[in-house]
């Protein structure tokens, strides 16, 4: 989640209990409007688009490798000619599409007698269709952006004059190497990594300071790129990236609400709950939730074995295997009545030569497909603190108690409550843009929910939530893994 201690436009500031107080509209109240600036491709502002927006959506999803997407509906006149591209010259109030970028804000009113606004940064956005209709007497342009991991998500591997694949330095840190395919040159003449052993390392020429500092350095993550280690023609740089972060426990690459590109390291054992909640949401006090929750418990992506397959033309093949046998685990092979097998093959793990690379491998794959899912889908008012994998509290009471849905998952007694703690996957906010300073209001005393449904009437633009809860099936320490040598 964003920092909730913020600065309102007038200079003062608030606590997180306060602007957690705003989001939730305390006292059935809160002003909402937005904002969307016009930058330059190096982040500097050139105008104001907001007038000009009709409607937006906004889509975060942790599964999509260019995960946070935006959509503006805006609208051309003749007069402004705001933003118009004019027979091939663009002018200078106009959206050049190849280069600018756009930012959108929500801005929460700060509590009297303040009368500011208390900001939150949405993303920063590459432009990337923008088509046009022409209802009637004005052009709406629908645009479609994508944050600014479509940049390395636009940039491909190539082959060299000859014939050499993409091959990456051996003995180079892995998060090293992925800081080089961001900021070096393309053609890795000159190495902005700071890492001597990634020079000559292809990059999207990123400046520095849109990588984040809070990065795993190599010292944490010690993997290292084996020999004749390469990537095919026409694989993407974030594809590559995201491979070698799955290696070394990172989560995939993401891009923050100031277009920051970030690195995350997993918890241990992928086990969410050992983090801090960023936020709770309650159907009870200060509810900001709408009538509505679906839940779906994924059985079909277990598994109580996997093998892996390592294949790559330029090395050799290694095989792994690695085995659920744990005693109290209710899909294991001593206690399940078949196997459930799962194959993954995969040319990219970085040490093919090394059997205990694939063997850890395959047991990282093994644990992943020993979590029972459990996804719920809930809407809200909109909260402009969500950033990537955020973990939720869910609080979902009937006359005080918890709601409980399903039966036992595991071999104790206790059942699936859905007030618990979540981690969210995805959430998308639609919004049609108000008058500047408009109002949602709310039925009810502060802290008092009345009417779910009359509050969610009123509540302005929604945000709709993914969250996952991942159950454990498996103690990894019960994982037996079988390493075969590498074939000839």
């Amino acid at each position: 989640m964003q920092n909730l201690t913020r600065a309102s436009t007038t200079g003062a500031t608030y606590s997180s209990a306060q602007v957690t107080d705003l989001i939730n509209f305390h006292g059935g109240y809160r002003r909402g409007m937005w904002r969307v600036d016009l930058l330059r491709k190096d982040k500097s502002y050139k105008s104001d688009l907001t007038p000009f927006i009709d409607r937006l959506t906004i889509a975060h999803d942790t599964t999509r490798a260019v995960q946070r997407t935006c959509t503006l509906d805006m609208v051309e006149t003749a007069a402004s000619q705001t933003v118009t591209i004019r027979d091939g010259v663009v002018t200078s109030a106009a959206v050049d599409y190849i280069n600018d970028l756009a930012q959108v804000y929500y801005r929460l009113g700060a509590p009297s007698p303040d009368g500011g606004w208390i900001e939150f940064s949405l993303g920063i956005f590459k432009f990337k269709r923008p088509g046009a209709q022409i209802p009637g007497y004005a052009t709406v342009r629908t645009a479609d952006l994508s944050d600014l991991s479509y940049i390395p998500n636009e940039t491909q591997s190539v082959t060299g004059p000859d014939a050499i694949p993409l091959t990456l330095p051996a003995g180079a840190s892995l998060i090293d190497v992925v800081r080089a395919l961001l900021v070096n040159s393309r053609d890795g003449a000159t190495n902005n990594s700071g890492v001597a052993a990634c020079a000559g390392v292809p990059g999207c020429t990123l400046p520095a300071a849109w990588i984040g500092a809070d990065w795993p350095t190599s010292a944490a993550k010690n993997a290292t790129i084996p020999p004749g280690y390469t990537f095919t023609e026409g694989e993407t740089f974030l594809s590559i990236i995201n491979h070698l972060l799955f290696y070394i426990h990172c989560y995939n690459l993401w891009v923050d609400e100031s277009g920051v590109f970030r690195v995350t390291s997993w918890p241990a054992n992928l086990d969410y709950r050992t983090a801090p909640v960023g936020y709770t949401y309650s159907t009870q006090t200060d509810s900001i939730i709408t009538p509505g929750i679906t839940e779906d418990i994924v059985l079909d992506e277990l598994a109580n074995e996997v093998d892996v397959v390592v294949e790559d033309a330029a090395r050799n093949t290694a095989y792994a295997t690695a085995i659920n046998t744990d005693p109290q685990s209710p899909i294991s092979t001593a206690n399940y009545d078949y196997p459930i097998v799962k194959v993954v093959r995969d040319p990219h793990v970085p040490d093919a030569t090394d059997t205990n690379w694939a063997a850890g491998f395959a047991k990282l794959q093994l644990i992943i497909a020993s979590y029972l899912t459990d996804r719920v889908t809930f809407t809200t008012a909109v909260n402009p603190a969500h950033q990537n994998l955020d973990v939720l509290s869910l609080q979902v009471l009937q006359n005080g108690n918890p709601v409980i849905v399903g039966g036992s998952y595991s071999q104790t007694t206790r059942h699936l409550s859905l007030t618990d703690k979540f981690l969210e996957t995805a959430w998308t906010i639609n919004a049609d843009l108000p008058a500047p300073g408009s109002a949602s209001s709310l039925p009810g005393a502060a802290g008092v929910v009345t009417n779910l449904a009359a509050r969610a009437a009123k509540s302005g633009p929604t945000m709709t939530h993914t969250c996952h809860r991942i159950i454990s099936l498996c103690n990894p320490d019960y994982i037996t893994t079988n390493p075969s040598n590498p074939s000839p």
